[in-house]
């Protein structure tokens, strides 16, 4: 995998922890298809707005969309 790739997901993983740590907390009160809807909307949020939710120093998006999806993929399984 790409250097830039790797820093950028380890300090992308970092900053969207406490989305992270909500979406878990919510897959508790959630059924698990509401629960998958509301992880990919929160995703797909994150990546119409990155610099919103990962700041301004960000890659080129081909680069964040593979992150970004990367990063809630490994949330989603680790979860399961």
């Amino acid at each position: 995998m790409d250097p830039e790739i790797v820093t950028y997901k380890k300090q992308f993983n970092v900053t969207l922890e406490p989305i992270k740590v909500m979406l878990a907390d919510r897959k508790g009160t959630l059924g698990y298809h509401d629960w998958k809807a509301l992880v990919e909307r929160t995703e797909a949020s994150i990546l119409r707005n990155p610099d919103q939710y990962l700041g301004k120093e960000l890659p080129e998006q081909e680069s964040l969309n593979i992150i970004v999806k990367n990063i809630f993929e490994e949330f989603v399984e680790n979860l399961n």
